[in-house]
């Protein structure tokens, strides 16, 4: 699980340097695998400016130059799902393990914690398309 968040975190810090023209090392620096409240992430170069969803459109749109009294500019596709940790755990560690550290790992009770009969459900933009 620990691989997985590590190379999660990579990537996105790796993104983050690239669009502000830094360094891995330089962001990372800054970073440190913490979640940033708007105005310390500003004030430390990380984000040009603090808005929302409704401000990133209103951004790309008067970008592009697109007339938005048409009413038809806009369609957000929205991705519902649900999980638990513990069939993520499964689906991360089936390939790396062999059968019995699969079993020990399914008995034990860390296993047991996360995969509770409660799914988590997440609902976030998946795509957004601005036309």
């Amino acid at each position: 699980m620990q691989m997985h968040i590590d190379e999660f975190y990579k990537g996105f810090v790796e993104k983050v340097a690239a669009a502000r023209k830094k360094s891995y090392e330089d962001i990372d620096k800054i970073a440190e695998g913490r979640v940033w409240a708007g105005e310390d992430a500003l004030e430390l170069g990380l984000i040009d400016e603090i808005g929302d969803l409704n401000d990133a459109v209103k951004y790309a749109t008067d970008l592009a130059k697109i007339d938005t009294n048409s009413g038809n500019y806009l369609k957000i596709y929205t991705k519902y799902s649900e999980f638990s940790f513990g069939d993520m755990a499964m689906k991360v560690f089936a390939d790396k393990l062999d059968i019995e550290a699969l079993n020990k790992l399914q008995g034990s009770e860390i296993f047991n914690l996360i995969s509770n009969d409660e799914k988590i459900m997440m609902m976030m933009p998946y795509n957004i398309e601005i036309k």
